[in-house]
């Protein structure tokens, strides 16, 4: 709770459910995200949110949008040319206190054909409250 002035000169009392002004993932809703492509560029891309149990930390956009890119930089790293990779849509699931990333992404294959590709990122909530990577 906090006190704030109104502007007739009162005080009021406000409850304040998020002090730090940041955004929580809602259970079905659909973000816009910039994820990097092969060529660095922000490529806007749809992420749809599934939260399956209630997590001990709620996750954050900011968050959400750092692991999804952390994904995105992961599946570069495995294809034989990084720079052909094109992100199109993610899937963000949250099950307690895992969080699972499932990217659908084009990229060209060794003959050069664009050829779309899945991958999935897991994450696990560490002792510091942030999700981080599981491999």
């Amino acid at each position: 709770e906090k006190i704030e002035l109104k502007s007739n000169g009162t005080w009021v009392k406000v409850k304040n459910q998020n002090t730090t002004n940041e955004e929580f993932v809602v259970a079905g809703k659909t973000l816009t995200i910039d994820v990097k492509d092969g060529n660095e560029k922000a490529v806007p891309i749809t992420v749809y949110a599934k939260i399956e149990n209630e997590p001990e930390k709620k996750l954050t956009v900011k968050e959400l949008s750092s692991r999804v890119n952390l994904t995105a930089f992961q599946i570069k790293l495995r294809l034989k040319n990084k720079y052909s990779f094109v992100p199109k849509t993610a899937m963000a699931t949250l099950k307690g206190n895992k969080l699972e990333i499932f990217m659908e992404y084009v990229a060209k294959n060794s003959y050069g054909a664009d050829v779309v590709g899945h991958e999935i990122g897991r994450f696990e909530l560490n002792e510091e409250g942030r999700f981080a990577p599981v491999y």
